[in-house]
């Protein structure tokens, strides 16, 4: 999955990004309002984390017009603002969800994760396609039923279908061998445990 970070403090954008990759997304940083809407116009996402305190454009004008040109990407605002109105505003100008800082990198995660499922149709983050189970919370593959003789592999097609709206987890299993019955678990490089507003 395909994320595009607009953030303009550099250690918060590299903590959020960081934390994204390390739950299996791909991450791309944009640090001003103006190419936060280019981008958000022109390139495929599968979500937004938009911070509203932008220079050049602030982050309501990039949702307001991203909205106005029907770009339905999730979207999840991040902001040090405390105004419940400017939580309000923005949830009526299109945001999807309202995070505000400082958060927990797992909520952020969390709260994304259960936006692409919800884009995707889907509400549990247990799902399964052939003969492959993900378990999109943990981040875990496995291959059913326990008891096949063999060692089976996973098709990519596979778990393409079943990972859309999950996370991206494509590219730690693609192509892996599994053994039925065993799981496959995505490694993380280092914990992230808050993003905070300067």
């Amino acid at each position: 999955m395909r994320v595009l970070v607009v953030e303009d403090e550099i250690e918060i954008a590299n903590d959020i990004m960081a934390g994204l990759e390390d739950a299996g997304f791909f991450t791309q940083l944009c640090r001003n309002g103006q190419d936060a809407w280019f981008l958000g116009s022109t390139e495929d996402y599968d979500a937004i984390v938009l911070d509203l305190g932008l220079p050049q454009l602030d982050g309501l004008t990039v949702l307001r017009r991203l909205r106005s040109e029907q770009v339905m990407v999730p979207i999840i605002v991040l902001t040090a603002r405390g105004s419940w109105a400017e939580r309000v505003e923005g949830i009526n100008t299109g945001a999807d969800d309202y995070l505000p800082k400082p958060f927990q990198m797992a909520e952020l995660v969390a709260r994304l994760r259960a936006l692409l499922r919800r884009a995707h149709g889907v509400s549990s983050p247990l799902m399964s396609a052939g003969s492959l189970r993900l378990d999109t919370a943990q981040m875990e593959a496995t291959v059913w039923p326990p008891d096949a003789s063999d060692a089976a592999r996973v098709p990519a097609r596979e778990l393409h279908a079943a990972s859309q709206g999950t996370g991206g987890v494509t590219r730690r299993v693609k192509g892996s061998r599994l053994r039925p019955g065993r799981r496959t678990r995505r490694k993380r490089r280092r914990s992230h445990d808050n993003a905070s507003a300067p």
